[in-house]
């Protein structure tokens, strides 16, 4: 009888945890989400800029510009 009451009572704790407190949770965790959101709106023009400046500096060639610069630990 004993471990009826046992098996029962693990059985209605297991179900009151899996379909109403992590209900609740997630509930809470959505809204919480929800309030850290951005709000502010992207300049999408200005983010394309800076990704192409970007992707300039990226792509530069430092053998010609290695070339035209001077050597500082030279002495002529």
């Amino acid at each position: 009888m004993i471990i009826i009451i046992i098996a029962f009572l693990s059985w209605l704790f297991l179900f009151l945890h899996k379909n109403f407190y992590q209900s609740f949770t997630q509930t809470y965790k959505v809204s919480v989400l929800q309030k850290e959101i951005i709000t502010e709106t992207i300049d999408i023009s200005l983010f394309n800029k800076i990704i192409q400046e970007l992707q300039i500096k990226k792509n530069i060639d430092f053998s010609t510009n290695l070339e035209k610069t001077k050597n500082p630990f030279s002495f002529y």
